[in-house]
């Protein structure tokens, strides 16, 4: 089985103090009780080496049995480096390979974990989202729509100029008229358009026409207008645009 180094697995410095040992089950315990990105089975088997470390490391006994293994190891381990520089002579790029396998030993849980962890990390990562012409034509379109719904008056500019507008209706008013709710000059004032606005009629009575019109906040209604306020638009002359 191999070795493990309980004080490595709590996040501590070797043959830590008490202290130290408890404050390091408790960042630890947290950690992974808090992690999102490790499944439940590698959860569960990292917290049963955390218990177990801490089961260990805070009874007096335990500790002290586990600290002389580990001294032991730590000995045995650089008396074999020195023993093997004695014997062999060896040179640096040995010396720095024997470092690094002794490294490995004392340090392969530790670095297991965090390659397994990263791993994990990296699996369930959710991806980057990133703008695409699609998403921005259509973010474009919904803003529009709103923006219309809101206020139609941001978009008159599509209508094109006045007298352009003025060919496509029947009516123009030929000085400010008022726009009456009913069919009497006694009802209520609606609202008032100036000279020049165009209406197309729904329906007519003797001395009115009912029209529909939109207000200049881009609301549209339908009202009555007095016969004398408007003349045909095809009688205005209006010039022809220029391309």
């Amino acid at each position: 089985m191999a070795f493990k180094n309980y004080y490595e697995i709590l996040g501590v410095k070797n043959f830590a103090t008490n202290q130290e040992v408890r404050e390091g089950y408790r960042v630890m315990a947290a950690k992974y009780n808090s992690d999102t990105n490790l499944i439940n089975e590698y959860k569960e088997e990292l917290l049963k080496d955390v218990n177990e470390a801490i089961d260990v490391l805070s009874n007096v006994d335990k500790k002290k049995e586990f600290d002389k293994t580990l001294h032991a190891l730590e000995e045995s381990m650089r008396g074999s480096l020195k023993e093997h520089l004695l014997k062999e002579e060896a040179n640096s790029p040995e010396v720095e390979h024997i470092i690094e396998l002794i490294h490995k030993y004392f340090d392969k849980d530790k670095i297991l974990r965090e390659k397994y962890e990263n791993l994990l990390s990296a699996k369930s990562r959710t991806p980057g989202t990133y703008f695409s012409s699609v998403k921005v034509i259509f973010v474009l379109i919904i803003f529009g729509i709103t923006a219309y719904f809101y206020n139609p008056a941001w978009f008159d500019f599509i209508k094109g100029t006045k007298e352009e507008e003025r060919r496509f209706y029947e009516w123009v008013t030929v000085e400010e008229t008022p726009i009456y709710a009913k069919s009497t000059a006694k009802s209520k004032v609606l609202y008032k358009v100036p000279k020049g606005f165009g209406f197309n009629t729904i329906s007519e009575t003797v001395y009115y026409y009912k029209v529909s019109y939109t207000d200049s906040t881009g609301r549209s209604g339908a009202g009555f207008v007095h016969k004398k306020f408007l003349k045909k638009s095809d009688e205005l002359n209006l010039p022809v645009p220029v391309d």
